[in-house]
């Protein structure tokens, strides 16, 4: 069980209770390979014995913190989400934690090895234990995500619409959420417009990324 490590990490950050099960599924969804020569396992005398640590695993664990920190900060900030009760702001959150980590983990994706790159250590799915129909669907949106080349703007709207959706389990006012979620399209829309005049069609192609990416978070409660 690797649950308790994740208490210090995410403790006291957010007014939003974050599901932990939900952090150990994201986590167990990596497995570490050796990258650029340095060692993936060392050995650490601890309390006079000795014990295997993965830098590699360490090091993702605590980026997955930064990250999870980060939604749950960008959540909190947005004046929409306050507006809500506190249990939909934790449905909402926990509903979407496992996608917005991989909309914002998507920047460390390398198309090539088909890997992420954390700090010279790669991580990736295909040797994790996870479902092989959950891997099909984590690498199917990071390789269309890559090829969209989005800002930072668009991945913060994505965010935010993938946030406020209304059909997350536990939401009680899906209507007041369904609202908001509409706003942000629109938004979408309209900032895409501005600057991807030679190619509208990107707009459809990322509101598809967010109906690629559900299947993370359903197949992740199997």
């Amino acid at each position: 069980p690797i649950s308790h490590l994740f208490n210090p990490l995410f403790s006291d950050q957010t007014d939003v209770d974050i599901d932990f099960s939900r952090l150990v599924g994201l986590y167990e969804q990596f497995s570490p390979v050796r990258r650029f020569g340095s060692p993936t396992v060392i050995k650490k005398a601890t309390n006079g014995c000795i014990e295997e640590v993965n830098l590699a695993q360490v090091i993702f664990l605590k980026t997955l913190g930064q990250l999870v920190n980060e939604v749950a900060t960008f959540a909190r900030n947005l004046e929409p989400f306050e507006r809500l009760s506190q249990n939909d702001q934790r449905a909402l959150l926990n509903g979407a934690i496992a996608e917005l980590v991989h909309i914002k983990m998507n920047k460390l994706f390398d198309v090539d090895a088909n890997e992420f790159i954390i700090s010279k250590h790669s991580l990736n799915i295909a040797e994790s234990r996870i479902p092989s129909r959950l891997i099909e669907e984590i690498y199917r949106f990071h390789h269309r995500m890559s090829s969209q080349k989005v800002d930072e703007s668009v991945v913060a709207i994505l965010c935010a619409i993938t946030l406020f959706s209304p059909d997350r389990p536990g939401v009680e006012d899906s209507n007041a959420v369904e609202e908001i979620q509409h706003e942000l399209t629109c938004l979408l829309q309209s900032y895409i417009t501005g600057t991807r005049r030679k190619n509208i069609s990107s707009f459809a192609t990322l509101l598809n990324l967010l109906v690629i990416i559900r299947p993370i978070s359903s197949l992740m409660r199997l």
